[in-house]
């Protein structure tokens, strides 16, 4: 079994085939250049991440070489190594003038640097054990001899440290972690180390100029030692001396970039800092390069969005543009093809639609014109017909009028012979009437009358008849010789072989804007089955045929030739018997009442 599937309409087809050629090209279009734009966004964000961690290695590199570039005054002084080995040598008053030297030279040097908490110069003992002496500075921090050498051995122990050595420790009575720098002071000649010079830092020196950077959301600066410990930080989860990194990830045989890393993606750009063997870390995660892409992607999306909706606006506007005009003509069509035949199609445009438009209209008034003239020659026929019919008709009841004058003249009854002549005459003359279609109901009455009194001639004591009509209608017009065929039918079938006499009544009244005649008779009637025949071949567009009732048939269609189906005879069974037959008529225009003949 097939399913019947319905026919999409044209209009639904053309806006389908819009749709789609602006919708393909406008998702490939939109996940071209998000995707796209994903890519050229991280490659941005990364090269941006790169050149700022850069930047900022080199800022940190610059603070920190004012420090030592201090450090280098001190060392490469003269007077420094000559008087550590005369402090090795000298006696007790000499060692206090030393001390004292030395101390004006580190408070001239370093008390009025940021970030710089205290100044240590630690010298070495005359022999192998503890050292002998150290000079603070200041005298507020009382360090331990014993934890900074051992601090100051360790740092500058490797040979990649030697003249240098930097690393985090919790120095005594310290609550925080400070950046301690180690500077050996060395004899040449005798290469020996004198002592250290020991500088404590304060990590707000990194952390502030970190902090001063904008990064962003969700990235993170921060700078970690070669064991990936975090020196200082932007964040406060990156205070110092927290594990940050593994030392791993710092060696140069692992480059950075995409890295998961505290449970998402990160994307790490890594910068040495100066001679500290430091590393400047930026971390931005993958989240924020999601969140950027997505905004992208959500911009892109809001703008497609909005293209698509006046693709389909637009789409909606073509289609309909295109397809109402034939919507319309279809609607005419068939307007016009249930006979409406003065509608046309309204043309508005100018290309092939337009063109159909005005096809159309030129076939309807091509069709509406061969219509006319087939109705028109349709009417004519007919009206031959009617004439040939009433040429018929007068010249057989002038033979049966003209019989009973010979008659009558045989019975030598000379008044009766003028009485019949006279209404004949004037019979005739209100049937030609100058060749007009109508004349005054008056005429029709008189007209009507003549007619019965020849026939009472004719079938003396066979029936009788009256007339009540409304006096104000006698002047109005209507159609000419409309009774004489129902009153001719009336007698010869209603009167016909009755015991008594016949009634013949006629009445005219204006009902509804028109005039209605009345022929009642009490004749014998019609049966059912010869009045159900009759109203049918009234119904009929033609007389059609059958038996009897011709002069009623031609009536009826004569009066809807000239006025239409509104108007006609129908008929009724008279009360008590007999025959009645109702005429509807419209009034005739008025004409010159100059050519209105008195009969």
């Amino acid at each position: 079994m097939t399913l019947a599937v319905p026919a999409l309409t044209l209009r639904t087809r053309f806006f389908v085939a819009l749709v789609a050629l602006a919708l393909v090209p406008l998702v490939g279009a939109s996940l071209l250049a998000v995707g796209t734009t994903a890519g050229a966004l991280r490659d941005k964000i990364g090269t941006y991440s790169r050149q700022l961690v850069g930047q900022l290695a080199l800022n940190l590199a610059g603070e920190f070489q004012k420090v030592k570039a201090l450090t280098d005054d001190i060392l490469i002084a003269p007077e420094t190594s000559g008087r550590m080995v005369a402090y090795k040598m000298a006696g007790r008053a000499d060692r206090v003038m030393t001390r004292f030297i030395f101390a004006k030279m580190l408070q001239s040097k370093f008390l009025n640097v940021d970030d710089v908490d205290d100044v240590i110069m630690l010298f070495s003992p005359q022999g192998p054990g503890l050292p002998s002496d150290m000079i603070h500075a200041t005298d507020q921090y009382p360090w331990p001899i014993t934890t900074l050498d051992q601090l100051a051995r360790t740092v500058t122990a490797t040979k990649e440290v030697r003249n240098l050595g930097l690393t985090l420790a919790q120095l005594p009575d310290r609550s925080r972690i400070d950046i301690v720098l180690v500077r050996p002071l060395r004899n040449a000649m005798a290469d020996e180390t004198l002592g250290y010079l020991i500088v404590v830092l304060n990590p707000e020196m990194f952390s502030r100029v970190i902090r001063s950077v904008d990064v962003g959301e969700g990235a993170d600066l921060f700078v970690v030692d070669r064991t990936g410990t975090v020196v200082a930080g932007r964040q406060p989860a990156r205070a110092p001396g927290t594990q940050a990194l593994p030392a791993a990830w710092l060696n140069a045989a692992s480059p950075p970039g995409f890295r998961v890393w505290e449970g998402q993606e990160h994307l790490f750009s890594l910068a040495p800092l100066g001679v500290t063997g430091w590393t400047v870390v930026g971390a931005v995660p993958g989240s924020y390069l999601n969140s950027e892409s997505g905004k992208i992607g959500t911009q892109v999306f809001l703008f497609s969005l909005l293209v698509l909706l006046v693709a389909l606006v637009v789409s909606l506007w073509v289609a309909e543009g295109f397809t109402a005009p034939l919507r319309n003509l279809e609607k005419t069509m068939e307007t016009f093809g249930e006979g409406a035949m003065e509608v046309r199609s309204e043309v508005g445009r100018h290309d092939e639609v337009g063109r159909l438009q005005r096809s159309f209209n030129t076939m309807a008034a091509d069709i509406t014109r061969l219509m006319g003239r087939i109705d028109e020659e349709h009417r004519r026929r007919r009206l031959s017909e009617l004439q040939v019919l009433e040429y018929q008709i007068n010249p057989h009841f002038l033979y049966n009028t003209l019989d009973s004058i010979n008659w009558m003249a045989h019975q030598a009854h000379q008044k009766e012979i003028s009485q019949i002549v006279t209404a004949l005459a004037r019979f005739f003359r209100l049937s030609l009437s100058q060749g007009r279609e109508s004349y005054r109901v008056q005429d029709e009455i008189d007209h009507a009358k003549a007619y019965l009194s020849i026939s009472q001639m004719r079938y003396p004591g066979c029936f009788e008849f009256e007339f009540d009509v409304d006096e104000a209608i006698l002047e109005r017009r209507t159609l000419k010789i409309v009774l004489q065929p129902l009153l001719e039918n009336a007698i010869k079938h209603g009167m016909d072989k009755r015991s008594s006499q016949g009634r013949l009544r006629i009445s005219a009244r204006a009902v509804g804007g028109g005039l209605e005649w009345l022929v009642v008779d009490n004749g014998k009637g019609i049966s059912d089955a010869k009045r159900g025949q009759l109203t049918q071949r009234l119904a009929q567009s033609d007389e059609g045929t059958g038996p009897g009732g011709f002069g009623l048939v031609n009536v009826h269609h004569r009066i809807q030739l000239n006025y239409g189906a509104g108007y006609g005879l129908t008929l009724e069974q008279t009360p008590g018997g007999g025959t009645t037959v109702r005429i509807r008529l419209p009034w005739e225009p008025d004409t010159d009442p100059a050519s209105t003949f008195s009969p």
